[in-house]
């Protein structure tokens, strides 16, 4: 438990870091989502009778919609703005 706040100040801190590249934003934010579902389960497990599932399952589909969001959005508008500008150029 005493681990919790040292691996999300890094995991928040790396995600920071690294926020003007959108693809390691977007891995980051999911992440830290992940390791903060992580350790609000654990707490529910060890201190509250398990009755943290529906908060913990809120983070975890958060870092999943952050993956899904650059892998099934962003890349295909990246993608599109390359095939524009090749058009443009030839």
């Amino acid at each position: 438990m005493f681990m919790v706040i040292p691996t999300l100040s890094v995991a928040f801190y790396i995600t920071w870091k690294m926020r003007h590249y959108k693809a390691e934003l977007f891995h980051n934010l999911a992440v830290c989502s992940w390791i903060t579902a992580n350790s609000i389960w654990m707490t529910g497990e060890f201190f509250y009778d398990d009755t943290w599932r529906t908060a913990a399952t809120v983070f975890f589909v958060l870092g999943i919609l952050f993956v899904s969001y650059f892998y099934f959005l962003y890349s295909a508008m990246q993608k599109r703005k390359l095939r524009k500008a090749a058009r443009m150029v030839s």
